[in-house]
């Protein structure tokens, strides 16, 4: 939740990746199709105040995009669903009271609109030549490239994306396990990387990792136990590659200012407020609105609207070429 938001001081709904589809989803030319699109379904990040996420999976194709449908072999089945879509317009075009039915009558609204849109969009994605792995982060990534491909059918100037991959909260078989994921996140973004050369996209997408916490540096006897400071990977043509961005630390337990226990867990020297306001600025978002992304960036940036003076003086981290 404090990754996707950003705001670990509060427990809040509303995401970065949200943040600012309110600010710059005027960018894109169909208002009805949302600039957040997410292969994991409902998720914080991409919450916004006035836009929420469109979520589709690997799978979704022109032909099964849309509301779950009674199945093909029914021998009424396309009555029964003509029925079905019947009465989810009629119920969105209700007038409601209730805060709630209002709330699902426009999002539902929303959503059929959008499912029109995709259909005809996804009508005209081309097979990538790129082959991917047979693994659902590689077709996550593979449904991502085939989505931007199709970006000017969807109105799209902007998009960002969401996928999910868990299993690493490694307290047992920590290597073994790692030994596993982590050829399986190498392989997903090089075709990823790929796929987005075929398409002519590479100098215009920016991959990244969120992670709700690091590891200790010591083994609880076969795997390792929650920490803080961690490593994050960012990939894309506008990217200075080949860096660490940001203070590596002693990995050393004694003597060693960042550690904060015996365990080895280790303060950060980058903020995750910094990491996102590169990307941010990079996206198209003006400083000015820096602070309605970043409640806290004031704490580590110093920017005309900062109220206080930050803690400490922040210069860009220099990720982007």
């Amino acid at each position: 939740m404090q990754w996707q938001t950003s705001v670990p001081q509060s427990r809040s709904a509303v995401g970065v990746g949200g943040r600012m589809a309110d600010i710059l989803h005027d960018m894109n030319t169909i208002p009805n199709v949302s600039m957040n699109i997410s292969l994991a379904g409902k998720n914080r990040f991409q919450t916004g105040n006035q836009y929420n996420e469109y979520s589709i999976s690997n799978s979704t194709t022109a032909a099964n995009i849309g509301y779950d449908g009674l199945p093909s072999w029914w021998s009424n089945s396309g009555f029964l669903n003509d029925i079905k879509n019947g009465v989810v317009n009629n119920a969105v075009e209700q007038e409601y009271n209730n805060i709630f039915e209002k709330t699902m009558s426009s999002l539902t609204k929303q959503t059929s609109e959008s499912i029109e849109i995709f259909q005809k969009a996804f009508g005209n994605i081309v097979p990538l030549a790129t082959t991917f792995s047979d693994n659902n982060l590689s077709k996550d990534l593979k449904k991502i490239a085939e989505t931007i491909s199709v970006k000017s059918h969807l109105g799209a100037n902007r998009q960002i994306f969401f996928v999910t991959i868990g299993g690493w909260d490694h307290h047992d078989n920590v290597i073994g396990s790692q030994n596993v994921m982590l050829p399986i996140v190498s392989n997903a973004l090089s075709e990823f990387n790929d796929a987005l050369t075929e398409i002519g996209m590479q100098n215009d997408v920016v991959t990244f990792t969120i992670s709700d916490f690091a590891r200790t540096l010591t083994t609880n006897g076969n795997g390792s136990d929650h920490a803080w400071g961690g490593n994050q990977m960012i990939m894309g043509g506008p990217i200075n590659g080949s860096q660490i961005f940001g203070d590596f630390p002693s990995l050393a337990l004694e003597g060693n200012d960042k550690n904060l226990s015996n365990r080895g867990r280790l303060l950060p020297t980058t903020s995750v407020d910094e990491f996102y306001a590169e990307l941010a600025l990079w996206f198209g978002v003006s400083p000015n609105d820096l602070d309605y992304i970043l409640p806290n960036l004031c704490n580590f940036y110093s920017s005309n609207n900062c109220t206080e003076p930050p803690l400490a003086t922040y210069s860009p981290i220099g990720m982007f070429s």
